[in-house]
């Protein structure tokens, strides 16, 4: 198990509740509000998670299927209705409900996409990256397919986010937040795959050269992003259409270079973390604390623009960090609930429901 992994979903969970809080926390543009690419961070690691079964040149359809419904719908169909019990119902009426639990409302319009919570906007591209998975593991097969498609998607981006005027309406809008404009950073999590693997494999000296290049890369190419996110802003994107339309990869990129060594470093701790979990070592509570963070962070993700509507309906004076910190802490707490009592039940179903799938008709996929 790579449980630097589970460690950066928690992060990237944790990022993005920043970013939606920062406005209670700071006066002005700061790093928080940069952490909203911790969705970007979200793809990377989607794409690393699902790398082996892209690339072992098999798979069986229904049962993946399977899987990935029981572990991304029934927790988002009930963040789904608790945003619409909050809000106002809003002028689409009950058409924006069944639009959001269709996975449909990043269609539309941008007001009804971010309407109920602004992070719902990223689970249509997660869907439609998981139904290409077949087609992607189908074409892989053939050598140097991932990097010719990651070219060919980059293309695409670039073409659709040039068209797309920023705070447009228009087609290209839509397309450049649906896989088609969004499909390069998932293929950079799938790229960094093979490289941890040859990096696992090299020689101690040579991985902590590379880890090392790697680490320090990313950061200051996150870093240079982050400067420009938030000293220029929309005027330095409207002079730089070109960065603009490839901000999210280059986040993407550096994200993927950090993971890198974090997982290579994670790695090589987590088999005596979990042959000997009751130790006190570092490793020991390392791994258990990116466990925790990796489990709850899909409910803190659902739920973390709820929980502030939630305590201002209790206590409509609280406000300001205040009320930044009580929604955390009110979050962490939904999250651990929702995981133990519909998310982690939900996805057992879902590996149940595969298993017989695969005594009906045994194809040998991988099991993820």
């Amino acid at each position: 198990m790579f449980y630097g992994i589970e460690l950066a979903r928690g992060v990237a969970a944790l990022m993005v509740l920043l970013s939606h809080y920062a406005h209670w926390l700071t006066d002005g543009p700061t790093l928080l509000n940069f952490f909203w690419t911790g969705v970007d961070l979200f793809f990377v690691i989607s794409g690393f998670v699902f790398a082996r079964l892209l690339l072992s040149g098999q798979v069986s359809p229904m049962p993946f299927f399977i899987r990935r419904f029981f572990r991304l719908y029934p927790l988002y169909c009930l963040a789904v209705l608790t945003y619409w019990w909050l809000w106002p119902t809003p002028p689409q009426g009950i058409s924006l409900l069944f639009d959001h639990l269709a996975m449909l409302h990043t269609t539309h319009s941008r007001a009804e996409a971010f309407y109920l919570n602004p992070a719902f906007w990223s689970l249509p591209v997660e869907v439609e990256f998981y139904l290409l998975i077949p087609w992607l593991t189908w074409l892989f097969r053939w050598r140097h397919a991932l990097w010719l498609t990651a070219l060919v998607s980059l293309l695409v981006r670039g073409v659709i986010m040039l068209q797309s005027p920023p705070e447009s309406e228009s087609l290209w809008f839509f397309l450049s937040v649906h896989i088609t404009g969004i499909l390069p950073e998932f293929l950079i999590g799938v790229g960094l795959y093979p490289l941890v693997q040859a990096l696992a494999r090299a020689p101690q000296r040579i991985k902590r050269r590379y880890t090392g290049l790697s680490m320090v890369g990313g950061l200051l190419l996150l870093g240079g992003l982050a400067d420009f996110f938030v000293t220029q802003g929309d005027a330095g994107f409207a002079q730089h259409p070109l960065l603009r339309a490839y901000f999210g990869v280059l986040c993407a990129l550096g994200y993927a270079l950090v993971l890198a060594p974090l997982i290579l470093i994670t790695q090589s701790s987590s088999t005596d973390a979990r042959h000997h979990p009751s130790g006190r070592t570092t490793q020991a509570w390392g791994y258990r604390i990116s466990l925790l963070l990796g489990s709850l962070s899909y409910s803190i993700y659902l739920m973390h623009n709820a929980t502030p509507v939630m305590l201002q309906k209790l206590w409509p004076s609280l406000s300001g960090p205040t009320l930044a910190l009580s929604a955390l802490v009110l979050t962490l707490v939904l999250a651990g609930l929702m995981h133990r009592l519909i998310e982690e039940p939900a996805r057992l179903w879902g590996r149940h429901l595969s298993r017989r799938w695969h005594a009906r008709r045994p194809i040998s996929p991988e099991d993820i």
